[in-house]
């Protein structure tokens, strides 16, 4: 049995001993899965460095996705990372998709935040360069409140860290799905706020003016 494998079933068993958190799916990894991936165990690596092997709390009784985990699963991350994935892509697609394609003012790029956007306040003047240019403002918490954030942020931040790409191109690929006429990708450089924008309309280095 690889050490992987060995901490998985350590998890799965902790997981059983936790009252409120009961298992959704098997927490090892299917050594037959043809999935593509080049973590070779790097967020799983970073999950123990930073203590996040035991079930987070804010992951107790949620509702479990099993076609969306299942594709979860095959990048091979660590369980509270899987659950991070699958929640972020739950409560956000829907906010996104709204921004996107279902309101009656579409946007070109779309910021989900905790945090009071200046713009919100009334006391920004955009760039000329970004006149026209439709940017909305969600004020809400994007992530799922983790104890152990060093072991997350890195998952949709990879050229910040100089991480594997795996998680944020799964991220993209589903916003790609969910919005299949626009060009969309997301990063999020701490977990505060995620930035969405359509690449076909506006570029990252425009965007950087205001986050």
């Amino acid at each position: 049995m690889t050490e992987q494998s060995e901490q998985a079933t350590a998890y799965a068993a902790d997981e059983r001993t936790n009252l409120g958190f009961t298992p959704q799916y098997s927490a090892t990894t299917d050594s037959n899965s043809s999935a593509q991936t080049n973590n070779d165990g790097y967020f799983w690596r970073l999950a123990q460095s930073y203590g996040a092997m035991q079930p987070e709390l804010c992951f107790q009784n949620i509702a479990i996705d099993p076609n969306l985990m299942a594709e979860i699963r095959k990048l091979k991350l660590a369980p509270n990372q899987e659950y991070f994935l699958h929640e972020v892509i739950r409560h956000n697609f829907p906010l996104i998709k709204e921004a996107f394609m279902d309101g009656t003012q579409k946007v070109e790029a779309l910021i989900i935040s905790r945090f009071k956007i200046l713009a919100q306040m009334g006391s920004w003047n955009p760039p000329k360069s970004f006149i026209g240019m439709a940017i909305g403002i969600i004020e809400s918490n994007p992530f799922p409140k983790v104890s152990k954030p060093y072991a997350y942020q890195e998952l949709l931040a990879p050229d910040k860290y100089a991480a594997p790409h795996d998680a944020i191109d799964f991220v993209n690929k589903k916003l790609h799905e969910a919005c299949p006429q626009f060009n969309l990708c997301c990063i999020a450089e701490n977990l505060d706020t995620l930035v969405i924008i359509d690449v076909e309309k506006l570029a990252w280095r425009k965007l950087r003016a205001i986050i």
